[in-house]
């Protein structure tokens, strides 16, 4: 076309502005034909390239159709343990934010019962010795429970990192307070009777069977647990 209008326009049979049209009209056919290679090769080259037996484009597509799955399946949630959720906030359209816990599941299945013993009495405290336990939550009655483990240590009096002068802290009493330590109880709760996290407890170990003091020990907390109503 643009070769027939400058033939015409050598015959002064058009006029200049009709010539300068036909031209850019040419200039522009002649970039979209290049635009238009451009995308087959592209498209060629897409098709060529291959993640092993597979192409590319495919590949991708099958990539991001995982990750939609993968996000599918993270919005069901389910909890590690059998036990309770408690604390929860959320409504309809709230947003959970990554690494933000929005409720608290509280084990069901395995509780502790922790007691800060003085480091005076736990000379004779053993891992498997038998506990009686009263609780605030359940007046009236004893539970029996087993030393789990006795803590080994306590971060008080603890020296500071090297590099740095020591730091002696001063003496708060004429008298020295015994340290306390954890000991860790695994209560023995019967069905339907669970616990609740942060109840007041009462312990009571007994280093030695057959001891002539358990009997007084154990009508003690009965006493004890009986007075949980009064208060």
């Amino acid at each position: 076309m643009h070769g027939q209008e400058k033939a015409i326009y050598k015959q002064e049979a058009t006029t200049d502005r009709k010539y300068l049209d036909a031209i850019q009209k040419y200039k522009a056919a002649q970039a979209a034909l290049e635009r238009s290679r451009a995308q087959v090769r592209k498209a060629e080259q897409a098709l060529a390239a291959r993640v092993g037996a597979e192409h590319a484009l495919v590949a991708e597509v099958e990539a991001q159709l995982a990750e939609a799955r993968l996000n599918l399946g993270w919005t069901r949630i389910y909890a590690p343990a059998n036990g309770y959720v408690t604390n929860v906030q959320l409504r309809e359209g709230s947003y959970a934010h990554v690494g933000i816990p929005v409720l608290t599941c509280i084990d069901g299945d395995q509780w502790w019962v922790v007691a800060n013993f003085r480091e005076n009495s736990l000379e004779n405290v053993r891992p498997g010795q038998r506990v009686g336990l009263t609780f605030n939550t359940y007046p009236g009655r004893v539970f029996a429970g087993v030393v789990e483990s006795v803590g080994w240590g306590v971060n008080q009096g603890q020296g500071a990192p090297s590099g740095s002068l020591p730091a002696i802290p001063e003496p708060q009493n004429w008298i020295q307070l015994a340290q306390r330590f954890q000991v860790r109880i695994t209560p023995q709760l019967p069905p339907g009777d669970p616990l609740r996290v942060g109840a007041t407890a009462s312990v009571a170990v007994y280093t030695r069977e057959e001891y002539w003091l358990n009997g007084v020990t154990e009508t003690l907390q009965k006493i004890e647990a009986a007075l949980e109503h009064l208060r």
